[in-house]
């Protein structure tokens, strides 16, 4: 027992010089996400000084923008119109128009359940093209089933 003292030590005062680290770096990371948050609020308030901040700073100011642009008369690239009208465009590419089983619009997303056997990979590539050429990303999450984004919201939500 007197031989593993000292490496019970070090690995005892190992294990809490970690845990001391990764306190401090969780801190550290803490107040950087604070001060980013209270820069988001500033921004917002500057460009929406009458609005009150009822959501999260980002995701209330897109949803203005987007309302904006609606005023306006612009359409965004990720709503349904512009979604469904640009995909069924593409679909000029097939040789048969009478794939699709559903079509669903869901997180910004037109999702397109696809009649079984209807569409090979040959035809599926033409699509892909077509659907790159109107800047819409197609993927497929599970087979038959196609989800059809703006091209600038692919990675992640925009």
């Amino acid at each position: 027992m007197e031989r593993w003292r000292w490496p019970l030590r070090l690995a005892v005062a190992a294990v809490v010089v970690n845990v001391i680290g990764v306190n401090v770096e969780w801190l550290r990371l803490r107040k950087e996400a604070d001060g980013v948050r209270q820069s988001m609020v500033q921004i917002f308030k500057s460009a929406y000084p009458k609005e009150p901040l009822v959501a999260a700073p980002l995701d209330q100011m897109r949803r203005n923008i987007r309302l904006a642009m609606a005023d306006s008369g612009q359409t965004s690239a990720d709503e349904f119109t512009t979604l469904s009208a640009a995909f069924g465009e593409a679909l000029g590419v097939l040789p048969r128009k009478d794939v699709i089983a559903t079509l669903e619009y869901k997180d910004r997303a037109l999702l397109v359940k696809v009649k079984p056997n209807m569409v090979d990979a040959a035809a599926m590539s033409q699509l892909r093209a077509a659907l790159a050429g109107r800047k819409l990303d197609l993927t497929e999450p599970n087979p038959g089933a196609w989800q059809i984004r703006a091209a600038a919201a692919a990675g992640g939500k925009s």
